[in-house]
């Protein structure tokens, strides 16, 4: 049996309601209009310049990512770049995204909300929606060894 490759979400456009449905993982985001199948089955063709955000949901039905959690409380935990993306209605949302150069999308950016535990899992936000995109800060990563080098010693002795 093979992966399903529809992904459940909600397209949030500027000016127009959400539209949920299944969007084909396989499809580049950014790279041109979104397919959104709805759970009637109807097909809607959205042009990204109408694109606010794609929110990868648990539930087509739950809350917007304008209703939930929109910033961090605190330093966010999740390893990464934790950002803030401000939007061309002046709307700010934080999130994290990998710290990894292979992972940056041309068409924009996919990041992790604030809230683990929310209806919205992973979201993308297409650079034509972004005023500004801003790194916060850099959480996690590989720590430094504190260890002894060759020949150092780090305490003198006392008894010898």
């Amino acid at each position: 049996m093979s992966a399903s490759t529809s992904k459940k979400v909600v397209v949030h456009r500027f000016d127009r309601a959400p539209v949920g449905g299944y969007l084909d993982s396989t499809e580049a985001l950014g790279s041109g209009p979104l397919h959104v199948l709805s759970p009637e089955g109807a097909l809607h063709e959205i042009l990204l310049a109408e694109v606010k955000l794609v929110c990868f949901v648990r539930d087509t039905e739950g809350p917007a990512p304008f209703q939930e959690q929109r910033l961090f409380r605190s330093r966010p935990k999740t390893e990464g770049l934790w950002i803030q993306l401000e939007f061309r209605d002046d709307d700010l949302l934080q999130g994290v995204v990998p710290n990894n150069l292979l992972t940056v999308e041309p068409g924009g950016v996919t990041y992790t909300p604030p809230d683990p535990t929310a209806n919205n899992q992973r979201i993308f936000a297409p650079r034509t929606a972004l005023r500004a995109a801003r790194v916060l800060g850099v959480i996690g990563g590989q720590a430094k060894s504190k260890g002894k080098r060759d020949g150092e010693q780090r305490q003198i002795g006392l008894f010898e």
